[in-house]
């Protein structure tokens, strides 16, 4: 008799997708667990690589989604950032294998606190690794800083700690993932043309109301002698109280940015919409201080004041882009 021998092949076994390990985690099927996480911690649009992606970081640190302890957001310059919540941070802190407490000391000056400093332990280090936050530095003008100032250091000053203390990376929380979407290219560069004009003297200004290709009979030609019509329920809220004033003192000067008329070409308040145009696509690049310059200048009012008689839909836009500029990032 012949001995056969038998050859078993075992099949490699092939990785798991990062969305079925995930999905499997809390027993949910792949296609709505990607659903409900797009729908609930998923800001803007999201690539498919860009989610498996924001996957990896919480299967890396054992987040949970579900339960609020990691986002993902739009990043400066592309893609999505992962932020991690007070919650999520105290996870990833209490569950590293190393973790041995943390303490946190309160640093004033008088009765003012002027900064918080946190220690965390390590089993395998002799000595703590510490962390200060100063107030001066953190504190910010927004309603959870006004309310729980002291919170809100005690917090920075811990995550801060984790990252020294365990290299914690990849990931940031949301307080300073605001501070990182409205940080401000310093950069020199040649300033936008609208702040040149803003900055420069009143008899500067050259933007005209100039029609290359005559008139129509039907057009409206706004009186520049009197008065522009103003509607002050239907202006921005914050230059309401002072539209009325401006129009009345514009009626009294040169209307602003005239050229020099040509008996030839006559004028109409036509180049409006592109001035509108030219401001909301300059907006983001303006200082505050150029921004309250728009909205308390009277030559500006009075631009805006005849903008909404000549087309009330390009006022309404340029009157949501300024207060979108104001609020900042969403």
């Amino acid at each position: 008799m012949t001995d056969q021998s038998v050859v078993v092949t075992i099949p490699e076994r092939q990785p798991r997708s990062v969305l079925v390990d995930m999905s499997g985690r809390y027993g949910m099927e792949p296609a709505a667990f990607e659903a409900t996480l797009r729908a609930t911690v998923c800001k803007g649009n999201v690539s498919r690589e860009e989610f498996a992606a924001f996957l990896l970081v919480a299967k890396e640190y054992g987040l949970n989604p579900m339960t609020k302890e990691l986002y993902a957001f739009p990043a400066k310059g592309g893609g999505i950032q992962p932020i991690v919540s007070i919650d999520g941070w105290a996870r990833i802190i209490n569950d590293h294998p190393m973790f041995d407490g943390m303490d946190f000391e309160d640093v004033r000056e008088g009765e003012e606190m002027i900064a918080i400093t946190c220690r965390m332990h390590r089993k395998d280090r002799s000595r703590s690794i510490e962390a200060t936050e100063y107030m001066a530095e953190c504190r910010r003008s927004t309603d959870v800083w006004k309310t729980w100032p002291r919170r809100m250091l005690r917090h920075k000053a811990m995550i801060q700690c984790a990252r020294y203390a365990f290299g914690f990376s990849g990931i940031v929380e949301q307080d300073e993932y605001e501070r990182q979407m409205t940080a401000h290219d310093v950069t020199p560069r040649e300033a936008p043309n609208l702040a040149a004009r803003l900055a420069a003297p009143a008899e500067a200004v050259t933007e005209g109301f100039t029609v290359h290709n005559g008139l129509d009979p039907d057009d409206h030609i706004p009186n520049f002698d009197a008065a522009p019509p103003v509607s002050n329920a239907e202006a921005p809220a914050a230059v309401a109280d002072e539209a009325t004033q401006a129009g009345a003192d514009a009626a009294e000067e040169d209307f602003p940015g005239d050229r020099p008329s040509d008996p030839k070409t006559p004028t109409l308040a036509t180049d409006l919409i592109k001035w509108a145009d030219d401001l909301i696509r300059d907006l983001p690049d303006l200082t505050d201080e150029q921004v309250a310059h728009i909205e308390t200048d009277r030559r500006e009012l009075a631009k805006f004041a005849v903008l909404k008689t000549q087309d009330l839909d390009k006022a309404k836009e340029l009157e949501a882009a300024i207060n979108k500029r104001k609020r900042g990032p969403a």
